[in-house]
């Protein structure tokens, strides 16, 4: 949980920064007219900068707020599916790599990192769990890149304690795939 919590306040810390760079765009965007400078003066290089400040700041502070949205619902307990921990001996070198496993309905956590399913950004395009030769919860994903989109496997190993778990998690996750693609 710790280590959910700490991501929680660094995604939101930097949602509120990327949040404050954009109402200094909007601001600078408003100074021309507030202070009466003229087209020759600069004023549409302030207002293109202001704009530029303004989308990048108030886009990107949307995007963490949602990643601190879903961290925190994680953290609290809400939404996850499965989650687990490398305790036993043979796992403790997967201890180290992957830490904490926290599937949720929304997001994946793991290695330190969250990974979404419901932002404009990241997809789930298909998890499945793979038995052999060890088993493990494949989860394949899709993130916009410039030339269309990039897909990402992560490939998380199961604890023998956790597999009816990451069964489940598995179920449920394609489970709600289906439906979105239906609806």
């Amino acid at each position: 949980m710790k280590n959910l919590d700490e991501k929680h306040a660094s995604q939101k810390l930097l949602a509120k920064i990327f949040l404050a760079i954009g109402l200094v765009g909007i601001a600078l965007c408003l100074l021309p007219w507030l202070l009466g400078i003229s087209i020759q003066d600069g004023a549409p290089a302030i207002v293109i900068f202001g704009s530029m400040f303004a989308i990048i700041g108030l886009l990107s502070s949307r995007s963490l707020f949602n990643r601190a949205r879903i961290l925190r619902r994680m953290s609290s307990g809400f939404e996850i599916l499965a989650r687990w921990t490398y305790d036993s001996p043979p796992d403790q070198n997967l201890k180290d790599e992957f830490g904490e496993i926290v599937i949720g309905s929304a997001g994946l956590y793991a290695e330190g990192e969250l990974y979404t399913f419901s932002a404009y950004s990241c997809r789930l395009e298909s998890v499945t769990l793979v038995e052999a030769p060890r088993p493990q919860v494949l989860f394949v994903i899709s993130i916009p890149r410039k030339h269309g989109r990039h897909q990402k496997e992560i490939s998380i190993p199961v604890p023998e304690a956790s597999r009816s778990s990451a069964a489940t998690a598995v179920q449920v996750l394609n489970n709600s795939r289906r439906m979105a693609r239906e609806a």
